[in-house]
């Protein structure tokens, strides 16, 4: 019985290193260049190795995969760069999408810009004629105020200090209403211009012309290159 219990073990520890033998004769090999650069080819990867990259092979020579060497940190970097480049850009392109179809809900033909150019651009001048006529107002009580105070200097009295805070308080209007209106002037241009963009746009879009010229602007040529009557 022992001797038959030591067989049956022998003949185990047999099977197994056939097996293991078999599972290496019938695994995968891996082709890679050692540091002097000298191509190997093992069944085994050394870890030094795997960083300079290496290919799967099958016992007849087969490529099965192909891994490409580890990428340095700056190649990661710039990667990783390129990545958030291309993320950004089609981000980009999304708001552009949403910008041109809300543009196209607003207006169906670049003329229909040029006409809303047109209203924005009476309500701010209309806004800038208030401020300037606000602007005349002040400076007449500021002269009011001014003759208060040269009557009583002339009546030898002092001048009270309320006409004196009024006078720098009504200044200071000035100050601001002049520069809000100077504000208001600079945003014209910009205003132009976006709408002027915004033409562009549409005409690109649509594919149709505008014939309305923008505020300020020549009329623009019909496709036979004569004005429009």
């Amino acid at each position: 019985m022992i001797r038959l219990t030591r067989l049956l073990q022998s003949l185990g520890i047999l099977a197994a290193g056939l097996t293991l033998s078999a599972a290496v004769t019938a695994g995968t090999l891996y082709r890679y260049q050692d540091q002097e650069g000298n191509p190997v080819i093992s069944h085994t990867l050394p870890q030094e190795a795997s960083q300079r990259g290496y290919e799967i092979l099958t016992t007849s020579g087969r490529v099965i995969e192909t891994v490409p060497p580890a990428l340095t940190d700056a190649q990661r970097a710039a990667k990783e760069a390129e990545e958030q480049a291309r993320v950004a850009e089609r981000e980009k392109q999304a708001r552009q999408r949403a910008a041109d179809r809300q543009l196209l809900r607003t207006f169906s033909h670049p003329d229909d810009v040029v006409r809303a150019l047109e209203r924005k651009l009476e309500q701010m001048r209309s806004l800038i004629e208030l401020k300037q006529g606000n602007v005349v107002n002040i400076r007449s009580q500021i002269r009011n105020e001014q003759s208060r105070a040269a009557d009583a200097e002339r009546a030898g009295r002092t001048i009270p200090v309320e006409v004196l805070h009024k006078i720098q308080a009504l200044q200071q209007d000035i100050s601001e209403t002049e520069a809000e209106i100077a504000r208001q002037e600079s945003a014209i241009s910009s205003t132009v211009a976006d709408y002027e963009a915004m033409a562009d746009r549409v005409e690109d879009l649509t594919e149709k012309q505008r014939t309305k010229p923008l505020p300020g602007e020549m009329p623009p040529k019909s496709q036979g290159g004569q004005l429009p009557q």
